[in-house]
């Protein structure tokens, strides 16, 4: 999901999450980031990439028992002004009681964010904080504009912060220690 900092017209200056999360209130592409509403912008490549994301998330749920959760969007509440609707996520399976009903407070274990021209700085600044701040284990952020996928992770899950870096691009392999046998290729990852 990409998101604009346009706001929506009538709205107040600033939302609260309960505000935010009330039924048919908002669009359901829309983000509460710092208490302001954002709306998503998606391109049909950043629709692309997102799609193939989940599906192979997805299908490494599937293959096997107890391997968590995967999807997109949903409502993460980050902190006490901001929901989160990341582009891709995978859950564990301890966590997945708390994906039910419309809101999570608990985060997810992986976000992505496919970059789109007009949210990209938000997606890494603010939301990489948010994410960070909340405990999200692993943040995938996806640029189409140079097929390069930037993976930022904790060493080991105490870490207060990513402090683990890695630049991937089309001939490399994407894998995380969090999903044994996971793997994403890359170059078909950004395929047109």
């Amino acid at each position: 999901m990409t998101v604009s900092t346009r706001t929506i017209a009538g709205s107040p200056a600033e939302v609260s999450v309960e505000a935010f999360l009330v039924p048919n209130a908002y669009p359901t592409d829309a983000q509460l980031i710092d208490g302001v509403i954002v709306m998503t912008d998606a391109t049909f490549r950043h629709q692309l990439l997102a799609l193939r994301l989940v599906t192979a998330l997805h299908l490494w749920c599937e293959a096997a028992t107890g391997r968590g959760r995967a999807g997109f969007g949903g409502n993460w509440v980050v902190n006490e002004r901001s929901v989160a609707k990341p582009d891709a996520w995978w859950i564990r399976p301890d966590d997945q009681p708390g994906l039910i009903g419309a809101r999570s407070d608990v985060p997810p274990t992986i976000a992505a964010e496919v970059r789109s021209p007009r949210t990209w700085k938000l997606d890494r600044g603010r939301k990489r904080e948010l994410y960070e701040a909340k405990g999200v284990a692993e943040l995938w952020l996806v640029d189409p504009q140079t097929n390069e996928l930037t993976v930022l992770r904790r060493s080991r899950p105490e870490a207060a912060a990513f402090d683990d870096r890695s630049r991937l691009v089309p001939g490399d392999t994407l894998a995380t220690p969090l999903l044994d046998g996971f793997s994403i290729d890359v170059a078909a990852l950004f395929a047109a």
